[in-house]
């Protein structure tokens, strides 16, 4: 979702994970996306609240580039 007419998108999407690994965790994540004209720098913060899964279910920040294809 654009922030007004500024370069700034907000995502936050979620889901559950119902298959083999899954066991029915909860996955999500928030990420800002910053328009560079051709690319885009995004940061996330993602996390699972599936506490069985110790240092693989916490949360996290990633930072990416991507272009269109």
């Amino acid at each position: 979702m654009p922030v007004g007419r500024s370069r700034v998108a907000l995502c936050g999407p979620a889901g559950i994970e119902p298959g083999a690994f899954g066991g029915g965790k909860r996955d999500w994540s928030t990420r800002v996306d910053y328009d560079l004209g051709g690319a885009a720098l995004n940061l996330s913060r993602v996390g699972s609240a599936r506490a069985r899964a110790g240092q693989l279910g916490r949360n996290g920040l990633v930072l990416s580039v991507s272009r269109g294809c």
